[in-house]
């Protein structure tokens, strides 16, 4: 199993522009398409004029994307344009994992800490990793059965492929996550993460 760099977690709050380069370095909140499906799903028009009012205000970038069709995987940057395109068959590996965060959330008048989970994905190709990071672990659901396909080696060490639903993943992760992060270098607990992707 591939033994993920401490210094690719570093990079999780970083809102540099230039994601198309940063996914090389480390984790890096990116939308992921998969046959045309983006994850997160894009917003509803007024959320989405909320979102973007939100980025404006703190000086952050579009959404940058990666997509993965049964063939191919590109890296857009800001911009929309591919900046790097990678066969699915030269695929080493592709390790999907969970990332937990310990976010704020507001519940009446008092701050209730609660934690939340995100999927990773380290694709290897030659000697450069591609460190994505999304909230949305459908992903896994789409992405797997392309990899298993062309017969890239799939590594699983959270057991994504075995996750109960939506409703029951919170409990999951808070029940097993610590367990399954033995073994791996995967943070007990990662700084938190506002996942504007």
């Amino acid at each position: 199993m591939y033994l993920i760099p401490s210094s690719a977690f570093e990079t999780i709050n970083n809102y540099s522009s230039n994601k198309d380069k940063t996914v090389l370095r480390g984790f890096t909140q990116l939308r992921v398409a998969i046959n045309g499906q983006i994850f997160p799903r894009v917003p509803k028009k007024q959320q989405g004029k909320a979102a973007k009012a939100t980025r404006v205000a703190l000086g952050l970038g579009k959404p940058a994307e990666i997509a993965f069709t049964n063939d191919e995987m590109k890296v857009y940057n800001v911009d929309g344009e591919v900046a790097r395109t990678e066969r699915i068959e030269d695929f080493e590996f592709v390790q999907f994992g969970a990332l937990r965060t310990f976010p704020f959330q507001f519940g009446s008048m008092l701050f209730v800490p609660s934690y939340t989970y995100s999927l990773t994905l380290v694709v290897g190709v030659g000697t450069r990793h591609y460190y994505i990071l999304n909230p949305n672990f459908t992903v896994f659901q789409l992405l797997a059965p392309i990899l298993k396909e062309k017969g890239i080696k799939i590594e699983d060490p959270f057991d994504i492929a075995d996750l109960p639903s939506d409703s029951k993943r919170e409990n999951y992760f808070n029940k097993f996550y610590e367990k399954r992060a033995e073994g791996t270098t995967y943070p007990i607990q990662a700084k938190w993460v506002p996942l504007l992707v």
